[in-house]
């Protein structure tokens, strides 16, 4: 499912005007509004932040893996997914990219960027005296199923499951 520009838009307004708000909370502001559908909904609120983190840190030094990882439903880890095929990824990096060409003003760039935890993870280091050229990270884990769940693979078979 891909997120509408305006879809895009009321989301970033929802969280921007918000950012008080837990996850769970902006979730249900979406919903309520009838603007997402339930698992679009996770899908946005998860990238969102992300998105601007890489967009505002984009040339700094900071190396992000180009995956992630998503906990499944049955309680395993999905490995190494691709941000860019995730078309709510591809549309929110669109999307952020634009408001930056655009004049979009650093401390919204900021607001959005501050929900992500790599980007309060730079920022407590960066507080620790590291320099962002240091800073690596690893695919995030996503915790939320959703539409991923169609991409999940066959659940493990148990040892006495398995042929020979």
């Amino acid at each position: 499912m891909i997120p509408t520009t305006d879809q895009l838009k009321f989301a970033v307004k929802t969280l921007r005007n918000h950012p008080e708000k837990e996850d769970a909370q902006i979730l249900e502001l979406l919903a309520e509004e009838g603007h997402f559908p339930p698992q679009l909904a996770c899908r946005v609120v998860e990238f969102i932040p992300l998105v601007y983190c890489r967009v505002l840190l984009d040339g700094s030094g900071v190396s992000f893996p180009d995956t992630y990882d998503r906990r499944l439903s049955y309680g395993s880890t999905a490995k190494g997914r691709l941000l860019s095929k995730h078309p709510v990824w591809v549309a929110a990096l669109e999307h952020a990219r634009s408001e930056v060409e655009n004049g979009v003003a650093g401390d919204d760039i900021i607001n959005l960027a501050s929900r992500s935890a790599e980007f309060q993870v730079a920022s407590r280091l960066l507080n620790q005296r590291s320099t962002l050229e240091d800073l690596v990270f690893i695919p995030m884990l996503l915790m939320w199923p959703g539409d991923d769940l169609a991409e999940e693979p066959a659940k493990p078979r148990r040892w006495w499951q398995r042929s020979p």
